[in-house]
């Protein structure tokens, strides 16, 4: 006997159900990022779970691919259906693939750095899923007989095709992508501190504690600084440049030589180092506090050991890395 084919209600009540799955999924990928929860998920146990989850990202893109293709006129609800179906197979190995990732044992190897930075990645992913879910449901009541135009139809699917290729560009590259980010964003954020600090140094007068210029009074006041906190500001100027020499990405090689909980504490000092810069800049500038800047570097020279350890680490056995790291450290102790 020849089995019924799905009828037009079925096909809205199967989307209405991927979107349900898929809006459900997402927010509690979402919850889990934050709570490091995964009880409401059932784990894979595969070996190595972020290659599995390059290839489900590609089996997703060609299933929604494939969803673009069968909603148009005239509709077919059977073929348009089971390609529903298959959509939502691929959605739940993508989520269980999240649950095992999120694991102790997949944080400690790979990081939480990367691990969340792949949760939402495929976060992202389930809440375009559920938002394709919602406009073929438009189009299956549209679509039947009229035509519609590509851009339309299509415009959602492209929305996760770029989603997808993010994930899977971020899987293929791993923690160091990830790490350079946090590196440039200090580096950033230190040589416009440092930029500031120089001309503060070479013309004090330019700061005041009135950066918007609402107090005129501050106009008439002249702004003696004293020799001493300048003189400790320079110090601090050559001490910021030797910094951002250390900042510098290693290569994509050289981070295998970390733990994932090695690759943390070293995003974490990356941003700790911008933090201490800005906030020692605001103490001298702003504050003349000498004794206030002078902690605050005791603190950032703490997280600079604990840096050129980490990155010493990367350097494995390369005699050469190793002895340049070594001479910036003798230089940058010198200048204590």
């Amino acid at each position: 006997m020849t089995e019924k084919e799905p009828s037009q209600d079925d096909l809205k009540k199967k989307l209405a159900s991927l979107q349900e799955e898929a809006t459900y999924w997402s927010n509690v990928i979402g919850t889990i990022k934050k709570s490091s929860s995964t009880k409401d998920i059932q784990p894979a146990t595969l070996e190595d779970p972020v290659n599995e989850l390059i290839k489900v990202s590609k089996l997703l893109h060609n299933e929604s691919t494939k969803m673009g293709l069968v909603f148009k006129a005239p509709l077919q609800s059977g073929p348009a259906y089971r390609q529903t179906e298959k959509l939502g197979e691929t959605q739940r190995l993508m989520v269980s693939i999240a649950s095992q990732l999120n694991s102790l044992q997949s944080r400690e190897k790979l990081s939480n750095l990367f691990v969340d930075a792949v949760l939402s990645g495929i976060e992202k992913c389930l809440s375009l899923t559920s938002e394709i879910s919602s406009e073929y449901q438009k189009l299956g009541e549209s679509s039947v007989d009229e035509q519609v135009d590509d851009d339309i139809r299509l415009a959602p699917v492209a929305k996760l095709w770029e989603a997808i290729d993010g994930l899977k560009s971020l899987c293929e590259q791993g923690s160091p992508v990830l790490l350079k980010e946090t590196s440039n964003q200090s580096k950033g954020l230190i040589k416009d501190a440092l930029e500031e600090f120089e001309e503060w140094i070479v013309d004090p007068s330019s700061f005041s504690g009135d950066p918007f210029g609402i107090d005129e009074a501050d106009d008439e006041e002249e702004i003696i600084v004293d020799e001493k906190l300048l003189e400790k500001a320079s110090h601090f100027k050559d001490k910021f440049k030797l910094i951002l020499l250390l900042l510098n990405p290693l290569s994509v090689k050289s981070y295998t030589f970390l733990t994932g909980q090695e690759i943390d504490k070293l995003a974490n000092n990356q941003r700790k180092l911008s933090y201490f810069v800005d906030e020692i800049v605001i103490s001298l500038t702003m504050n003349q506090d000498l004794e206030g800047s002078t902690a605050l570097y005791q603190d950032l020279e703490t997280e600079c050991e604990n840096l050129f350890e980490l990155v010493l680490r990367c350097c494995g056995n390369d005699e050469k890395k190793i002895k340049w790291f070594t001479a910036w450290k003798v230089k940058f102790d010198a200048k204590n």
